[in-house]
C-alpha cells in the first residue's frame, strides 16, 4: 500500500476530505452535521490521505491567534489540528500517524511552534506517542468524551 499525503488545494480535494468526516464522524460516530460543519473549513489547510485516487484519511489544520481564535494563516501564532479521520477498513495501517505528521510539518513550515488538539479519549496514547501531552481535566465534546492535547515543535 502506498499512501501519499498532500495539501487540498483543489474543490474535488476538498469534497474528498469532507466525505470523509461525513463517513466517519456523522455517519459512524453519531456526531450531528450542523457541529461537524461548524464554519471553520474555508480558514483552513486540509490534509488528505490518498491510496492511489482514492482518499482515505483526511485532517484539518486551523490557524489560531494567542486567544485560541481561529484566524488566517498568516495572523496565527499557533495550530490547532482536528477533524482526524481514516476510514475503517484503512485503520491501524500507519495512515493517522501519517497525516498526523504532515500537520506537524505544515505547523514548522509556517513557523509555528505550538500545536493543541482535541482528542477523543480512547485515542490520547496515539497523540501521546506523538509528543502530545493531556492538558486538563476530561470534558465532552459532540456527546464524546475528549482531553485538550498540546506540544511545542
Amino acid at each position: 500500500m502506498t499512501v501519499v499525503v498532500r495539501t487540498a488545494e483543489s474543490p474535488p480535494d476538498r469534497l474528498a476530505a469532507w466525505k470523509i468526516r461525513a463517513a466517519v464522524f456523522i455517519d459512524e460516530q453519531g456526531i450531528a452535521e450542523t457541529i461537524e460543519r461548524d464554519g471553520l473549513d474555508d480558514v483552513a489547510w486540509h490534509l488528505v490521505a490518498w491510496e492511489g485516487e482514492t482518499a482515505v484519511g483526511t485532517a484539518r489544520v486551523l490557524g489560531v491567534d494567542a486567544c485560541n481564535r481561529p484566524v488566517a494563516p498568516a495572523g496565527a501564532t499557533a495550530v490547532k489540528i482536528g477533524r482526524m479521520a481514516v476510514l475503517p477498513s484503512k485503520r491501524r495501517l500507519g495512515i493517522g500517524r501519517r497525516l498526523l505528521d504532515a500537520a506537524l510539518q505544515l505547523a514548522r513550515q509556517n513557523a509555528l511552534h505550538r500545536v493543541e488538539l482535541s482528542a477523543q479519549e480512547y485515542v490520547v496514547g496515539f497523540y501521546e506517542q506523538a509528543g502530545f501531552r493531556v492538558d486538563g481535566d476530561p470534558y465532552v465534546e459532540a456527546g464524546i468524551p475528549h482531553r485538550h492535547m498540546s506540544r511545542q515543535l
